[in-house]
């Protein structure tokens, strides 16, 4: 495969992590009238989408797992710590927990242990290949 297949490849699984974690953000961000099982559904179905697609290469993207762990915090908290250019960022231990829905959280907390565990594995492979002699 050729460095610019690859490289169109990645900058493609980081698109359409972006487009599904906006995504959420904007159906999180819609007025309490317009929540409804559907959308928390719809809302859940897209973590699910993110767990399904995770992969080193998205997990080694600094960028990627930023946006990641921030569309995860929306969904156990019910915001972000990092607001609008100009609003001063929300401290975590100072936020007060508000999620969406228990379905969305739950779906929030799962594609968390979901990259902590991949992470947690790919690092301690990597700590393991150091101490081979």
């Amino acid at each position: 495969m050729s460095i610019h297949r690859r490289r169109t490849e990645a900058i493609e699984r980081k698109r359409a992590v972006r487009w599904i974690c906006d995504y959420i953000t904007v159906q999180c961000s819609r007025p309490p009238q317009a929540h409804s099982r559907d959308l928390h559904s719809c809302v859940v179905a897209a973590y699910s989408c993110l767990a399904a697609w995770l992969c080193p290469a998205l997990l080694a993207d600094q960028d990627c797992i930023a946006t990641l762990l921030e569309v995860v915090e929306l969904g156990i908290s019910g915001s972000k710590s990092q607001g609008k250019p100009g609003e001063p960022p929300k401290m975590k231990d100072e936020k007060e927990l508000k999620p969406v829905s228990m379905r969305v959280r739950d779906a929030a907390e799962s594609l968390l242990m979901l990259i902590l565990e991949q992470v947690s594995i790919r690092g301690s492979t990597c700590r393991e290949e150091n101490y081979k002699v």
